[in-house]
């Protein structure tokens, strides 16, 4: 079976979008490392076009599936309506983090990964980074930078209209996707787009009557979302303490998680090339068949920021490590792939791999199929190295070793099935 992948096609010169916004997209999508933003695999450019391979979305917008969600019972909707926002909330804390603005979240920018017929364990990622921008540090969680407006009015936050807007700016937003969940509607609407009418329409506030119970919790996040003065509105990672996310609220069963610590323990002991191998797979999981190595990663970034920091990881893994706290340093080491200190999702995930046997089989076939060019099941030799070398340059020892052979003829085939028992 091949891969599904979502290629997005932009035409030079003939797309409302501008080469730097292009741009931007890109670089913003290469350094974002989270479960819940969209996964750029890779990016092509000819004369006409740019193509950018994605992670193919198949649950549709959040704004169709909203459509279907407002024939739900209200108590399904509010459980499921949490999960979605808790979900977003989770993704933009993290862009935050690093300082990443998104700057146009709305309905149609939040997508789910595979349709949920039942309403119960939806997975929404944020897309279209188009518009997003990086700002310094010193444009904090509190404060707002000058720019020209940009963003859909419908959820543009007052500031916004101003040409001022900070990551607050985005917790606006967020709010009014939130509002239009649980009331069935938009919190502010207006036919033209005459600034001084959009601030004072935000300044009076929405009519909250359209949400009912059992909502009201939720409400109670939504209104402080929506704070006019962007000062007293929460930051993403404080809006993920509320108490309508508080695990007393009754949720979907919970999951029963495998303990990490013996795969990390022998991803970390493998030889570069195989630890490189397993990130080139991590780096190609699709997330519709990663739930639960996200909700791993989850239970350990115990601060929500979309990162796993040293002490987290010796918080969580401390109780079942076999070894001292020297040897629980040197393998988080080994796990930062890219020595920033934290750990991304995409480095624990490689970490992990090795725990989820069906997982990795199935990651590996596809990356043969990349060398298999005649899809007859066997590479050549050559194709043989190249597939390894994704994981880092072989010298000869290396090769041999992990091709299995003391010595290998030019001539000799491998089926996948012999590599992948030979590597892992």
């Amino acid at each position: 079976m091949r891969e599904d992948r979502a290629v997005k096609v932009i035409l030079k010169g003939q797309s409302n979008v501008s080469p730097t916004e292009i741009e931007c997209e890109i670089q913003m999508l290469r350094q974002l490392d989270h479960p819940h933003v969209v996964r750029l695999y890779e990016w092509y450019e000819d004369s006409h076009r740019i193509y950018l391979v994605m992670e193919a979305l198949k649950g549709g917008t959040l704004q169709a599936v909203s459509k279907d969600l407002q024939q739900q019972t209200l108590a399904l909707r509010d459980e499921w309506i949490r999960k979605v926002i808790r979900q977003i909330l989770e993704a933009m804390a993290y862009c935050h983090s690093l300082q990443v603005i998104h700057k146009d979240l709305k309905h149609e920018n939040i997508m789910l990964i595979r349709r949920d017929s039942l309403f119960h364990n939806p997975f929404a990622v944020i897309i279209d980074l188009g518009a997003a921008m990086m700002v310094s540090p010193q444009v904090n969680e509190g404060a707002v930078a000058e720019r020209a407006a940009v963003g859909t009015p419908a959820t543009m936050a007052p500031e916004v209209w101003n040409d001022r807007f900070g990551p607050k700016s985005d917790v606006w937003s967020v709010g009014c996707i939130l509002f239009e969940l649980l009331a069935g509607k938009l919190p502010f609407v207006l036919h033209r787009l005459k600034r001084e009418a959009w601030v004072a329409l935000h300044r009076r506030g929405p009519d909250w009557n359209f949400i009912r119970a059992p909502s009201n919790v939720g409400r109670e996040l939504c209104a402080t979302m929506l704070k006019f003065h962007e000062t007293m509105r929460p930051t993403m990672a404080e809006c993920l303490g509320h108490r309508w996310f508080n695990p007393d609220v009754p949720e979907a069963k919970n999951i029963v998680l495998p303990d990490p610590t013996a795969s990390i323990l022998e991803f970390c002991r493998g030889s570069d090339i195989r630890r490189g191998l397993l990130f080139a797979l991590a780096v190609r999981l699709p997330m519709r068949r990663a739930h639960v190595i996200v909700e791993m990663f989850k239970s350990i970034d115990s601060d929500g920021d979309g990162r796993i920091s040293a002490l987290e990881f010796r918080a969580t893994l401390g109780m079942t490590w076999p070894h001292d706290v020297a040897s629980m340093q040197e393998v988080f080491h080994i796990l930062d792939e890219d020595r920033d200190g934290m750990l991304s999702f995409t480095e624990f995930a490689a970490g992990v791999l090795l725990a989820f046997k069906d997982i990795l089989s199935e990651r590996f076939r596809a990356l043969f199929r990349e060398y298999d060019l005649d899809g007859d099941g066997t590479i050549t030799m050559q194709q043989a190295e190249e597939l390894l070398a994704v994981g880092g340059p072989l010298d000869g020892h290396q090769r041999a070793a992990l091709l299995g052979r003391g010595t290998c003829k030019p001539s000799t085939d491998f089926s996948c099935e012999s590599l992948y028992t030979n590597l892992f």
